[in-house]
């Protein structure tokens, strides 16, 4: 119906261009001044209004966003209505297809973990301490010195996983020094690891993801009683 219409309009701008200059033309015949003047003046008037009408449709089609005609790539999609026609149905029509045609978004990368997640091994700064953390348990090495200016390492401490009921830092016997100390599960008296001052908070943290892995969170390390372990006590 569209096509048809535009057609029309297209028709009648020629049809009123041809009367408007036939009339003009009438005036140059040899007919008489009366007839000449009649005949140009209907045809001039009609061509005119033919035209004018054309163009006034043409220009409300345009501004309610209805194309002038169906030529070019301006023609728009039949399934969209101008604004004031459209309905609520119709605007969700648009924003899907607005969303089909947008780039799908970029997910996030996933952050690679940098948390121990297994063995862990630490060394203090002085490079005379190191506390492991294995399959089996804990380890604790010290580097002696020997005649000469040799050294060798020396295991301190070995406890295994079954036998530590419980971790955690506390001040020394009869001292305020802080320390990562374990309790025996068969009612012993706690045993001194290692002092917190030995490692830095990155490696602490290192090891309590690797104590916790390595035990499926049986034992934790907790990291804030490191800096506020509570009042000192005795053994």
């Amino acid at each position: 119906m569209g096509k048809r219409s535009s057609w029309a309009r297209s028709s009648s701008k020629i049809i009123g261009s041809l009367a408007f200059v036939f009339g003009l033309s009438v005036l140059l015949t040899n007919q008489s001044a009366v007839a000449k003047w009649v005949v140009s003046g209907v045809c001039m008037v009609t061509g005119a209004g033919l035209f004018t009408i054309a163009y006034v449709l043409d220009s409300r089609d345009a501004r309610d966003g209805r194309p002038a005609s169906p030529a070019g790539t301006g023609e728009r999609d039949p399934r969209i209505r101008p604004s004031h026609e459209r309905s609520a149905s119709d605007d969700a029509f648009l924003k899907s297809e607005i969303r089909k045609t947008a780039p799908p978004r970029r997910r996030d990368e996933p952050q690679p973990e940098t948390r121990a997640r297994g063995p862990v091994t630490v060394l203090n700064s002085k490079q005379d301490t190191e506390l492991s953390v294995t399959e089996s348990g804990i380890v604790v090495r010290d580097n002696w010195p020997r005649p000469g200016g040799a050294s060798r390492w020396k295991a301190r401490l070995h406890l295994r996983w079954e036998e530590i009921a419980h971790l955690g830092f506390d001040y020394g016997t009869h001292d305020s020094v802080v320390s990562l100390w374990a309790v025996p599960s068969r009612g012993a008296r706690r045993q001194h690891i290692v002092d917190s001052g030995a490692f830095t908070s990155t490696q602490w943290q290192d090891l309590a993801h690797g104590v916790a892995a390595l035990t499926g969170g049986r034992l934790t390390v907790d990291l804030v009683g490191r800096d506020h372990p509570g009042a000192p006590r005795d053994s």
